[in-house]
């Protein structure tokens, strides 16, 4: 069955709407318009845009539809990120905590999407991660709502881009495929006040620019090409298709006559004519028409902000033998039915409610005993932030003086105990009788250790000539004893992260070693104040 979809692309007062139904994996385009506008998406002037483009729908004759809209590489954040090797249900959830761990927004500031590219040589998975601000996606949310609209997808322009030319090559003369066809090729899309320029290899976006418009835009892309070919030799560009938006045969000129690659012209439209279509500038296009193809082939986008990728429940891999073992007990209970032999029958259920409560247990042993050597194998590969960590003990730590300052600073991790051994065949032990660690038990050990040396003056200040106040002990005491005080502390969910030793004294030389639990980032709240004078 047909579904109809509203392609939107909004950027630098310039709206382009394409409006058309999918099915079977065709796209049948019913109105295509482009509008220049006084303002772009931003969330001052959200609602009043949603209004405008109800009403600009309304005098185009396009009935409403779910929209699908396009967002510029300039407004997205595209990083590479590896992570260990776990189940598929986990992986959105891993790919999510590595991406915040690199990112300087809050985790509840941005939405976050990506799309798998492998394994590593080293075993690690890969993933291309992408990045838009919630304020952004708030944004197009709510111009949507006020143009009574459901906002189905936000995607990247370049995936749009890509999926567009990846549909259309080879569909006539003017569009060759490169040869060989399975190489990476260039795609620079050409606007009226914007540009933008993406590298693709079947289905990966292998990189992505924003271009300035001008007379130095052939420059850009020739540098572009450049960095590519140095960054990646392996996947060299064997073609270029230009996407413009109006008479631009000069930028098509000097590429041509600089470039040792083939340079294509590239229509989004194309075998795909009427009166519902523009005749020119139809370059543009592209994003928009891009995610309409991926909704007719594939029924979902490869990266959209509206529906990121969530972590989902294991399916039980052994569902299909409980359904034929189900099944045999009901042929036997028939059977014993069948002949009246009701004692044997009762015998019979009690054997089945007795073996399938054994393989439960077992089975939720051997789950637990899994997801035990995941966690302790994640938890001792990440470790502790040790930026957050020294900044939360400069706050807690005495402040240095001329009697009194800080020599060294020493961190170090700290492996995890081997784990005691208990009878085999109880629950949460292994198959080999090693018990399995718990979260809680995993979170209460300390990971990494601080060692903290002092030195205290002797007579004079550091530094100075003599005549400074006399070294005093108890009051050096205190400052180490307030300073253990803070930071023994819980936390605001009662939570005690640190284990400080006792003092070590030597002469004039304190020593201090402390350890430390693995915390959330947000337990992180100790800010720094005004320096004692």
């Amino acid at each position: 069955m047909a579904q109809r979809f509203l392609a939107l692309d909004w950027d630098q007062q310039q709206l382009h709407l394409v409006s058309a139904s999918v099915a079977g994996g065709s796209v049948r385009f019913l109105r295509a318009v482009q509008l220049a506008e006084a303002s772009s998406p931003n969330p001052a002037e959200a609602e009043e845009l949603g209004r405008q483009l109800r009403e600009r729908l309304k005098a185009a004759g396009i009935a409403p539809a779910p929209v699908l809209a396009c967002v510029g590489r300039d407004r997205v954040i595209l990083k590479e990120i590896r992570y260990p090797n776990v189940p598929a249900h986990e992986e959105p959830a891993i790919v999510r905590f590595q991406s915040v761990k690199e990112l300087s927004d809050a985790a509840d500031d941005v939405v976050i999407d990506y799309a798998p590219l492998g394994a590593a040589p080293s075993g690690e998975k890969r993933a291309q991660v992408l990045v838009v601000r919630r304020e952004l996606f708030n944004t197009y949310q709510t111009i949507c709502q006020a143009a009574g609209l459901k906002l189905a997808g936000l995607t990247p322009r370049p995936f749009g881009m890509a999926a567009c030319l990846r549909r259309l090559l080879g569909t006539s003369v003017l569009m060759p495929p490169p040869e060989p066809a399975d190489s990476a090729i260039a795609l620079v899309t050409v606007g009226e006040h914007w540009a933008e320029f993406c590298i693709v290899k079947g289905d990966t976006v292998l990189q992505a620019r924003s271009l300035v418009i001008g007379a130095g835009l052939a420059g850009e892309v020739r540098r572009n090409l450049a960095v590519h070919a140095g960054q990646s030799p392996q996947n060299p560009v064997r073609a270029l298709y230009l996407a413009l938006s109006g008479e631009q045969a000069a930028l098509r000129q000097k590429l041509v006559d600089t470039l040792s690659i083939p340079v294509h012209l590239f229509d989004p439209f194309a075998g795909a004519e009427g009166s519902e279509l523009p005749a020119s500038g139809r370059g543009t296009f592209a994003a928009a028409v891009g995610l309409l193809h991926l909704m007719a082939e594939r029924h979902e986008l490869p990266i959209n902000f509206a529906q990121p990728k969530q972590p989902r429940p294991p399916r039980d891999p052994n569902q299909r033998l409980y359904l034929l073992a189900a099944a045999l007990v009901l042929v036997l209970l028939f059977c014993g039915f069948a002949v009246g032999n009701s004692v044997l029958e009762q015998q019979r259920e009690s054997l089945a409610e007795k073996n399938t409560t054994l393989a439960d247990l077992s089975r939720q042993r051997d789950q637990l005993a899994e997801k035990s050597k995941k966690l302790q194998a994640l938890h001792e590969w990440e470790g502790v932030p040790w930026p957050d960590e020294l900044y939360e003990l400069s706050v807690a730590a005495p402040r240095p003086t001329s009697q009194f300052r800080v020599v060294s600073v020493e961190g170090m991790p700290l492996k995890a105990p081997a784990a005691k051994t208990q009878p085999s065949g109880r629950l949460g032990g292994g198959s080999n009788g090693a018990s399995t660690s718990s979260i809680q038990d995993l979170n209460a050990r300390p990971v990494a250790k601080l060692q903290l040396r002092f030195e205290s003056a002797q007579g004079a200040p550091f530094g100075g000539a003599g005549g400074g106040a006399p070294n005093n002990a108890k009051a050096n005491d205190e400052k180490l004893n307030t300073f253990t005080t803070e930071l023994d502390k819980p936390s605001k969910t009662g939570e005690r992260y640190y284990q400080p030793g006792p003092n070590s004294v030597t002469r004039n030389e304190y020593k201090k070693d402390i350890l430390i639990r693995k915390r959330p980032t947000d337990e992180y709240t100790r800010t720094a104040g005004q320096p004692d004078r």
